[in-house]
């Protein structure tokens, strides 16, 4: 952390567990170094090993698909809900968000199979997708038969709030490039 402060920077990328995290920005305070925090999203894991620690507050955590926590999207409603349905007190994560999105997916590629499901029906289901979000859990989603996926690189969000007690700012519509 030492080295950090006396080189000049400003952000500090962490992509490694919410444990290490935690002894990473207790030895950067220690030394006075605060500087703007990004988690791996992954790295966040289990919230409960990365929140409740006043030192990584305001860490802004990039996500892929939606943002576990949200809820003001209905299919992020429908997580909620369903986490509190079929598994209340789950602790929830980016890996589990994750899963859920693989999961709309395989659903939205299955709306057309028949009885006898082929994989042909299959990977057309896959290719009838054009610029689905899947209800908003992903960014814009085409499959093209015969080509490479069509994904834009988008991110949702999340951003711990002041004292790392709870998430801030979830970031339900994502940015996107091309």
């Amino acid at each position: 952390c030492q080295g950090f402060k006396d080189a000049g920077v400003k952000v500090l990328a962490m992509t490694f567990d919410a444990a290490s995290q935690k002894r990473l920005v207790q030895s950067c305070n220690s030394v006075g170094f605060r500087p703007k925090l990004i988690a791996y999203p992954l790295g966040v894991g289990n919230e409960k090993q990365f929140l409740g620690n006043s030192n990584l507050a305001n860490t802004y955590v990039p996500l892929n698909t939606f943002a576990w926590m949200a809820s003001s999207t209905p299919a992020e409603k429908y997580w909620q809900a369903s986490v509190q349905r079929f598994n209340p007190g789950f602790v929830s994560g980016d890996a589990a968000g994750l899963g859920w999105t693989a999961g709309a997916l395989l659903v939205a590629a299955s709306a057309q199979l028949t009885d006898k499901p082929t994989t042909q029906q299959f990977l057309d289901g896959l290719y009838s997708l054009k610029a689905t979000t899947l209800g908003g859990l992903s960014a814009p989603l085409t499959y093209k038969k015969g080509g490479t996926p069509r994904i834009k690189y988008c991110l949702f969000a999340a951003i711990a709030n002041a004292d790392a007690s709870g998430w801030a700012t979830p970031v339900s519509k994502p940015a996107c490039t091309d």
